[in-house]
């Protein structure tokens, strides 16, 4: 925490990588919550446990169930790329495969 500018480096990006994660839940037209902080929760229509386990079959490991939000993901904004990645991911098995 000393480092101030390391602590703003991290400010930033997870706010930018946080902002592309809500541009791609739109375009999915994925209910969301307004975060703002370094992960999003959002409402998949699927039941959480079932999306948790086609996401760990691609390697990409999401949040817990949250009761009774039970078709509610929460993932964490990570570094870019692994942000593209679990992106990629989520439009695959939503069936959205369009990027």
């Amino acid at each position: 925490l000393a480092d101030k500018a390391h602590v703003n480096r991290t400010r930033t990006t997870t706010a930018s990588e946080r902002t592309k994660w809500i541009s791609v839940l739109d375009e999915l037209k994925l209910p969301h919550t307004d975060s703002h902080a370094n992960f999003i929760f959002f409402d998949t229509g699927r039941p959480q446990q079932e999306l948790a386990a086609a996401f760990l079959a691609r390697n990409v490991d999401i949040g817990r169930t949250f009761p009774p939000y039970l078709t509610w993901a929460r993932i964490t904004v990570g570094l870019p790329e692994e942000n593209r990645i679990a992106q990629r991911q989520l439009r695959k098995v939503l069936g959205n495969i369009s990027k």
